[in-house]
Formats: structure tokens, sequence, C-alpha cells
């Protein structure tokens, strides 16, 4: 079994070779801004870890205060 490297736009053997990259649509417009979503998501995250349980634990209070307030609306 052999392998030939077959340049873009060359006549091998009888056979002509072209390549033409084309971007992929998903790759564009749904994986790119899911990727730079999840890098802003996980730099704030960063940024509120402290390692201070206080601050853990004042934070979920918040959280479920926040909640609690919603759902009595």
């Amino acid at each position: 079994m052999s392998c030939r490297l077959q340049l873009p736009g060359t006549v091998s053997q009888g056979k002509m070779a072209y390549e033409q990259e084309i971007p992929a649509p998903f790759e564009r417009v749904l994986y790119r801004p899911g990727w730079q979503a999840l890098r802003w998501f996980t730099y704030y995250a960063q940024v509120i870890q402290s390692g201070n349980i206080n601050q853990d634990v004042a934070y979920i209070f918040l959280i479920v205060l926040l909640i609690l307030i919603l759902r009595a609306l």
C-alpha cells in the first residue's frame, strides 16, 4: 500500500486533485461564541472564588434569599 501526496492543481497519473478550505458553519456560528461565553464565565467564576469559606457561605445565603424573593413575586 502506497501513499502519494498530490498538491492542489497538480496532475498525477492522469488524475487532477483540487483542495479548498471551507469554514465550518457550526464552528463559526455555534462553537466559537459558546467557547467565548465559557471563557467569560470561567474568568468571573475564578474572580468570585477567593478560598474564604465565610465568603462562600455569604454567597450561598444571598442566592437562596434572592430565589425566595423571586418566588414570592
